[in-house]
């Protein structure tokens, strides 16, 4: 650990420590994780409230949220909490912190968690912090949420070592579309169906995924007629019995939740 990253840990291991609470909390359960993958379109999440749910960045912009057990929550972006970010060349109002602000405010009985960069723009009693010090590189042997938390490359692997440390045996990943072959692009929120990329650009062979199916076992559902070479995987219908429909972004989606996110000019939203 670099002196930087020594200096900061020592000034919020205090706020690091409350997560011990989650440690080995659900040991030899399962869970689902849920990506924002434009999978998630076909599928009816009603058919997932069965397990506890770890949920990641918009998911939650979703209009049956409410319908999963979602009891964790990653939103591992650093500085995402301030007035005014910059979004790739752009530096304007943060409308995404503004709508992930509200969101948190609305499903109160959710533990976020996100970046410690963030604890002093973002507080509440049902928010949480986490920090890598340094290493980026996701290592099973520094998956602590309470102290150098290296899983924090992006939402996926964020609730992974969620699960992780809080001891599920087994995950269902849901709507985690780069783990499809071929992999998918796009959110569940942006118009229109998610983009397939060239076969050859999926997660197969990604030793993070060996890593951590050493200590959680790990299934990912794809839509009907597409496989994963990089998990096990079941199909939708395979796995709920029942089949797929297609629903627009602005079905599952609210108005509201749609113009602020198209205030952003990341998404193709419309």
């Amino acid at each position: 650990m670099q002196l930087k990253d020594k200096i900061l840990y020592s000034l919020v291991k205090g706020e690091l420590a409350g997560n011990k609470k989650f440690k080995n909390q659900h040991k030899g359960q399962s869970c689902y994780i849920f990506g924002n993958g434009s999978s998630l379109k076909g599928m009816d999440l009603q058919r997932f409230g069965d397990k506890i749910a770890i949920g990641c960045n918009s998911l939650f912009v979703h209009s049956d949220f409410d319908k999963l057990d979602c009891r964790y929550y990653q939103i591992p972006v650093s500085l995402l909490f301030y007035p005014y970010r910059r979004y790739y060349s752009k530096f304007q109002r943060n409308y995404l912190g503004d709508l992930y602000r509200k969101k948190i405010r609305q499903y109160k009985n959710t533990n976020y968690f996100t970046s410690v960069s963030n604890c002093l723009s973002m507080r509440a009693d049902n928010v949480s912090y986490t920090h890598h010090f340094g290493s980026t590189i996701p290592d099973i042997n520094q998956c602590e949420m309470d102290g150098v938390f290296s899983f924090m490359v992006g939402g996926l692997k964020a609730m992974l070592g969620t699960a992780i440390y809080m001891g599920f045996e087994r995950a269902v990943l849901v709507g985690c579309d780069y783990t499809f072959s071929p992999r998918y692009s796009s959110h569940f929120f942006e118009k229109g169906n998610g983009i397939a990329s060239d076969i050859s650009d999926d997660m197969c062979g990604d030793p993070f995924f060996a890593e951590c199916q050493k200590r959680i076992e790990l299934l990912t559902i794809t839509p009907d007629g597409v496989e994963s070479r990089a998990l096990k995987f079941k199909t939708y219908s395979e796995y709920t019995k029942s089949k797929a429909e297609y629903k627009e972004n602005i079905d599952i989606v609210d108005a509201e939740s749609l113009e602020y996110l198209d205030k952003m000019g990341c998404y193709h939203i419309r």
